[in-house]
């Protein structure tokens, strides 16, 4: 076997673990579905599910299961009419999912097995037209199936991975710790049985008394027998005296057995708590999987996009052996996708470009990883290609309403260039299958969150663009700095803290109704967590007292950075992180919680939120209304009958008012005459095409914003780079196309 088809074998053996992963986790959402009742939250079990199918099929793409991957492709479209419609899918709807991801776990279980294939395509189809049956989805959704599957490359069998190989140094490490710990158990029982000893001791002791209570009554009775008086007291002082004798001496021993048993107990504990320490480092160790656990895929994807687009790219790979926690892996895994597939579509130029700036005419794409002091981890993700266009960035953010003109003109380029993490900003000139719909770095900036993670981005223009990602090693424990906001406890997550101050009331100013303190030579806001937090604080301790002394902690986050005042600091700790289940997987300011010592959980604050909430708007302008649907007119230009037919079902099953030109000249003339919200059109067509017209509707004074979406089997990057010079606003290629992307970028470019 060359060293090709072993990669390929190593990449299709992570495909099976990861998409029966992925199968289960949507048959788990299937049920929550079924089980909630409320609107909103099938609405957001239905996004996840979308994503969850989004990604099998690109990794069926990746490893060549064109069978599977159009099942996936029209599983999207059935999800996306659920999404955009806001269908609420019914019991039958649920009982034939249910039935597609059974039938889609066998098939890919195996996808080796020609004729199990053909058997599992011939009920999905079945499976599809109940769908269509039930009025979920038109005719152009239905499912067809590919012409003969399974490809020879995976004619071998697959053998499903139920164990994690780990070495034996680990295992040998935790065998050292669990002999320690018995020996510790050992003693530990020779102690309880010490206190035991103590324990009948004592109750001899308590018994002895009782004997000498009950006599000193008996004697004190016989004292009004006068003549026995003198007698009666002679000997109570005699057994009392003799019983203080004898205790004083049984509490010495007592004291002194006690005292060892302490300095046992003390030397235990100190011996346990290493043990039980090693024991925790040597477990999170078997979590720990090589960097390049997650890199398999990336040479294939980067190889075809890159054909795919005319560009030539090479993949360096720095610190694969670095080991990480197995989930951190997983979540890095699709952030260091969607970072690749950017660089690789809107960053590296083509050969001529590259050749025409002096570069290399081979780009470049480096990922790399490296350990940081304690328990952190750096991954780096660079590329040599055009860089981050700020100006575009400004364009896109004063278009979605973030930023006014003015704010635009004074921002610096740190500042410019992180408008790139908020949902609906992107840098990318048009709309394609893999990029521009502005999603996807503020999904990276969320997932980062849950994990404790960081993103930094730099870009220079001609010369690339680099993300720094820092990441906790393992997600077990983590260091913690405890506070309390008017007597309740919470925990900051060290990294995020970038100095504790004590500040003087009279150092307070106000600026625009915020109030702010003096920070090396810089105004930050200044924030009571309290109020943050929606927990009312008594204002009397506070502003009557011009002396008051405050605490004051800086929290810093990528580029953001704000003053909270809290009630007061109690100290550090390394604390057993807790995530939240259902239902608060996503609490608002809190990112999971800790288990103190007494047993009580304390919440840790999410530091990204905490930021976020408190930035304020001055400058922000009122989002628009989205327009109705009913009154919005889009003009199709397709010359194709078939496929004029089937664009106009979609857009008028999407609630837009539609009419239809036959060529570009006939588009033309009806835009003369007739107002549209946007345009959709082929690019090859007679008498004028989609990119004449383009470029015919931009120089016209009358239309020149209006936006142009083209749908084309012309798919190279020479052809969508004539696109972007023509004006266009989105350019999909109809071998990939999806409905539900279309009505989607209908809809942003509608803003």
């Amino acid at each position: 076997m060359s060293s090709d088809e072993a990669f390929f074998q190593k990449l299709v053996s992570i495909y099976y673990i990861e998409s029966k992963e992925r199968i289960q986790e949507i048959a788990n959402l299937l049920m929550s579905l079924e089980k909630t009742k409320d609107s909103e939250e099938q609405k957001n079990i239905i996004q996840v599910i979308f994503r969850e199918i989004h990604s099998l099929k690109s990794a069926s793409r990746s490893v060549n299961l064109p069978h599977i991957e159009n099942i996936f492709k029209a599983l999207e479209d059935v999800y996306s009419v659920f999404s955009k419609k806001e269908l609420n899918p019914t019991r039958e709807h649920l009982d034939i999912l249910h039935k597609i991801n059974d039938v889609l776990d066998r098939l890919i279980s195996g996808s080796h097995d020609r004729d199990k294939v053909t058997q599992e395509e011939e009920k999905i189809s079945h499976l599809f037209n109940q769908l269509q049956q039930l009025n979920l989805v038109g005719e152009e959704f239905s499912y067809k199936a590919v012409e003969k599957s399974a490809p020879k490359q995976h004619a071998e069998s697959h053998k499903e991975e139920d164990t994690v190989r780990i070495s034996s140094e680990k295992v040998n490490a935790l065998l050292v710790n669990a002999e320690e710990m018995l020996t510790t158990r050992l003693s530990l029982l020779q102690i309880v049985t010490d206190l035991s000893s103590f324990k009948d001791e004592i109750e001899a002791d308590l018994k002895r008394w009782d004997k000498f209570y009950r006599e000193k009554n008996v004697l004190l009775n016989e004292e009004a027998h006068a003549q026995n008086k003198k007698n009666n007291d002679q000997e109570l002082r005699k057994k009392f005296v003799d019983y203080i004798a004898w205790s004083e001496e049984s509490i010495k021993q007592i004291e002194l057995k006690l005292r060892d048993v302490t300095a046992s107990l003390e030397h235990e504990l100190h011996g346990f708590s290493h043990y039980v320490d090693n024991l925790l480092e040597d477990t999170k160790k078997l979590l720990l999987w090589p960097f390049s656990t997650i890199l398999y895929v990336l040479p294939r994807i980067i190889r075809d996009l890159s054909h795919s687009m005319n560009k030539e790219i090479n993949l360096v790979i720095e610190g694969a052996e670095v080991e990480i926690d197995k989930r951190i892996l997983e979540t890095m895994r699709d952030i260091i996708l969607h970072l690749v597939r950017n660089a690789v579509d809107h960053g590296i130029e083509v050969p001529q470009e590259r050749k025409r700036q002096g570069k290399p005419e081979m780009g470049r794409i480096k990922i790399s990883a490296h350990q940081l002091s304690g328990n952190e981890i750096e991954i780096t993700i660079a590329d040599d290609g055009a860089g981050i266009n700020i100006n575009e960035i400004k364009a896109s953010a004063l278009k979605q309403g973030m930023i006014t003109k003015a704010l635009a003109d004074t921002m610096t380029n740190e500042q410019a260039i992180n408008l790139i993490f908020n949902s609906g900003i992107s840098s990318s000139k048009i709309i394609t299958d893999l990029s521009g719909r502005g999603l996807g770095m503020a999904i990276i900036r969320d997932k980062l969150d849950q994990i404790g993670g960081e993103i930094a981005l730099t870009s220079q223009a001609h010369k690339g663009t680099t993300f720094k990602i820092k990441l906790p090693l393992t997600l077990a424990t983590f260091k913690g700095l405890l506070i309390e906001a008017v007597n309740q406890q919470f925990l900051i997550p060290t990294a995020n803290i970038e100095r504790i101050l004590r500040i003087d009331q009279k150092d307070i100013s106000t600026v625009e109704n915020t109030e702010t303190i003096a920070y090396e030579g810089k105004t930050l806001s200044l924030v009571w967590l309290s109020d943050l937090l929606g927990i009312k604080r008594n204002e009397n301790n506070v502003h009557d007292n011009e002396s008051l002394f405050l605490s004051v902690i800086i929290i810093t986050s990528v580029d953001k950075k704000i003053a909270f005042v809290v009630d007061n600091i109690l100290n550090e700790q390394e604390i057993l992180v807790k995530n939240f289940s259902k239902p608060l997987i996503k609490v608002k300011n809190v990112s999971a919680a800790a288990i103190a010592s007494s047993g009580r959980p304390i919440p840790i604050l999410n530091c990204l939120d905490l930021l976020q909430c408190r930035v304020t708007k001055p400058h922000i302008t009122a989002s628009k209304e989205d327009p109705s649907l009913k009154n919005t007119k889009i003009l199709l230009v397709e010359d194709s009958f078939t496929t004029r037919t089937l664009l106009k079902n979609i857009l008028e099953l999407g609630g837009y008012q539609v009419s239809a030109a036959s060529d570009g000249l006939d588009a033309w003339n009806t835009l003369k005459t007739n107002d549209y919200a946007i345009v959709v059109s082929d690019v090859e067509m007679p008498r004028m095409n989609g990119f004449q017209l383009t470029q015919k509707i931009r120089n016209d004074k009358k239309l020149g914003n209006l936006p142009v979406i083209l749908i084309t089997s012309r798919e190279s990057q020479d052809d969508k780079e004539r696109g972007i010079d023509a004006g266009a606003n989105a350019y999909l290629p109809k071998s990939t196309f999806d409905s539900g992307r279309l009505l989607e970028i209908i809809k942003r470019l509608q803003v």
